[in-house]
């Protein structure tokens, strides 16, 4: 009875608003680039993550951190290289910059990586070569990939949305979903103790509608035009604009703090033409790259043919 007692004590103790806070003030820390994130988990590291609770995720992964750029000798691409107590702080002229610590040459502790657009790279703990714990990749948009593959790979592997509260879950490949499920956030948890820092969502369990990664082609923009985003239900729906004459627009389902994403814009894929406003040829063609162009086929812009993404229903005043 009394380990019965402790267990739900613990599972008590990882669920619930304020562990959410936690896990949220975490991840803010985490894609902080002013801070030596890595560094300030060490506090606990020799203590809690002990070589014996490595063993739990890939092994050895000092060649692919070399791959990712974690190496233990200095590189000519980057400045202001320091190295004290095993730690390593890197920072380039472009404004990546990693940070990670090593104990005889070999990965022991925390490493982040963050790239010139400020966003995360990786983000791993390691002992003594031995993957401790998940993986962590930001995606543009404030979105990340949790999983306990340095490829981000497997059948455990995580997309957290924007908001890192709603949680597709599933079987992922290089980090591209094959077939993943709803979950939302309740809580969080340290990967081997409540003293480790490297903390994992707590979900609910997977349910609901299979969703699977499905880019668009120059002719078809997906293959279920009806099945609407789960994140974007939360947050929108579409009505009659208030723009005169505009038809349908966007409208907010909730109060939404400035800076969230709420909302995804998907087209067909087409290059551009050279010399020509994309806008001057259709209301809803924009750039998505240097080389690529979306936009919305005419018989796709009604939400009964097409609701898989609704951010081509923005209006603004003065639009036609």
């Amino acid at each position: 009875m009394e380990n019965v007692l402790k267990k739900d004590l613990s599972i008590e103790m990882e669920i619930g608003e304020d562990r959410v806070k936690v896990l949220h003030d975490w991840i803010s820390d985490l894609c902080d680039p002013e801070t030596n994130f890595s560094s300030s988990l060490m506090q606990h590291f020799h203590m809690v993550c002990q070589p014996s609770t490595a063993g739990d995720g890939e092994t050895d992964k000092t060649k692919d951190l070399e791959k990712m750029g974690f190496n233990s000798d200095p590189s000519p691409l980057f400045t202001d290289f320091q190295e004290s107590a095993g730690a390593v702080v890197y920072k380039s002229v472009e404004g990546s910059m990693f940070e990670g610590h090593y104990t005889n040459g070999r990965p022991n502790g925390y490493f982040r990586k963050i790239n010139s657009d400020g966003d995360i790279d990786l983000f791993a703990c390691f002992v003594q070569g031995s993957l401790h714990g998940n993986c962590w990749k930001g995606l543009t948009g404030g979105g990340f990939l949790v999983s306990n593959s340095t490829e981000f790979s497997g059948s455990t592997t995580m997309y957290l949305y924007p908001d890192c509260r709603t949680v597709l879950y599933g079987n992922f490949y290089k980090g591209q979903m094959v077939q993943g499920r709803l979950c939302n956030i309740i809580g969080a948890a340290g990967h081997c103790s409540s003293s480790c820092g490297m903390l994992k969502p707590v979900l609910t369990p997977p349910s609901g509608q299979v969703y699977s990664y499905d880019p668009s082609t120059s002719i078809r923009i997906c293959s279920e035009p009806l099945l609407p985003d789960p994140y974007e239900a939360e947050f929108v729906k579409v009505g009659e604009s208030t723009v005169p004459g505009a038809g349908e627009g966007l409208f907010a389902r909730t109060d939404i703090e400035v800076g969230t994403v709420i909302s995804f814009y998907n087209g067909i894929r087409i290059p551009p033409l050279e010399g020509i406003d994309s806008h001057d040829l259709r209301d809803y063609r924009i750039s998505l790259d240097d080389d690529l162009e979306l936009d919305i086929p005419l018989d796709m812009i009604s939400t009964s043919e097409y609701c898989a993404t609704l951010s081509h229903k923005v209006k603004t005043v003065g639009e036609s």
